[in-house]
């Protein structure tokens, strides 16, 4: 079980490596700028458009950079790669699942994905918060602070709601949607634990040491 690995005690960034919104920068850079140039403990690889198998090489590649520092390397959502045994438990360190890939899941898969991996859920509802709650979730994905274009659909759930959910739960809280480097001071003014970002890069640079200074100061 790799729960020793959540490190949730300072608000911190939480980033995301999307193949849509990274490709033309190159996935492989950013993870080795995110690593090298910036102190972000969570790195996330969020996949739409990779293969299975581009996927699972750009996964051992991350590990591979763990010879430079620690950190924690989630997965968002593929986790059918992990049960089809063709990702190994030592390249991963968690999941992170939405409300689609969850229901996906039988209780025992879930049972053993949570007994294996740092396992967060999306939870933009009361109803939601409370079943990720009851299965043990390590961390929660909150619904947007922001509008957000990286996800169509999102409802924006706002300041005032999401400082109230940090007040009623214990459990770390991650906002996500449209967080950039304008607005990155809010959720941490909120009470909440991290903000997720994929706006990592402006005008095709790397900014994530910049967003560490600004986050954490």
């Amino acid at each position: 079980m790799k729960t020793h690995l959540i490190q949730f005690k300072t608000p911190q960034i939480y980033a995301i490596v999307d193949d849509q919104l990274h490709h033309h920068y190159g996935l492989k850079k950013l993870l080795q700028n995110l690593v090298e140039n910036s102190s972000i403990y969570f790195i996330q690889i969020r996949s739409k458009k990779l293969t299975d198998e581009e996927l699972i090489d750009l996964i051992k590649y991350s590990h591979d950079l763990k010879q430079i520092r620690p950190y924690c390397l989630i997965l968002n959502d593929r986790c059918d790669l992990w049960f089809s045994q063709r990702l190994k438990t030592a390249w991963i360190d968690g999941f992170h699942l939405g409300q689609s890939d969850l229901i996906k899941l039988s209780m025992s898969q879930w049972q053993e994905l949570h007994h294996h991996f740092i396992v967060g859920i999306t939870a933009k509802t009361d109803d939601h918060i409370q079943d990720a709650l009851s299965r043990g979730a390590h961390y929660i994905g909150t619904g947007a602070l922001f509008p957000t274009t990286s996800k169509e659909g999102i409802p924006v759930l706002g300041s005032e709601r999401l400082a109230t959910l940090a007040k009623q739960y214990s459990i770390p809280l991650v906002a996500i949607g449209g967080i950039n480097q304008s607005n990155l001071h809010i959720p941490k003014n909120l009470g909440l634990h991290s903000a997720i970002m994929s706006g990592l890069l402006d005008n095709n640079q790397f900014i994530g040491n910049v967003l560490c200074q600004n986050y954490l100061a």
